[in-house]
């Protein structure tokens, strides 16, 4: 683990970090051709990740309050919480990580 990230985790706000993790995510899945679609809700109220390849496609929602729980829980808990919640919808997470 970076120690700078792992200050970054601390540091940032909710959305930022957010963002940052959502961009590292589609960083991976890029050479694969899955296209990653991130942000925050119309009310501002929750987050949002779509993941589409080919004909499949992938959402999900979070919270911000559960956001933020995970980035005060560990630097990498986020990205591992959306891996794990869109390996359960059938995204095979195993190829990007």
């Amino acid at each position: 683990m970076s120690m700078t990230f792992g200050y970054f985790s601390k540091a940032a706000a909710p959305e930022v970090f957010f963002e940052t993790v959502a961009g590292t995510l589609s960083r991976k899945m890029k050479d694969y051709f899955y296209e990653v679609d991130a942000g925050q809700s119309f009310f501002n109220r929750s987050f949002f990740i779509t993941v589409q390849g080919g004909r499949e496609s992938f959402k999900l929602n979070l919270t911000k309050e559960k956001s933020a729980e995970l980035q005060d829980k560990a630097p990498f808990a986020l990205e591992n919480f959306l891996w794990g919640e869109l390996e359960k919808q059938g995204l095979p997470a195993h190829k990007f990580r």
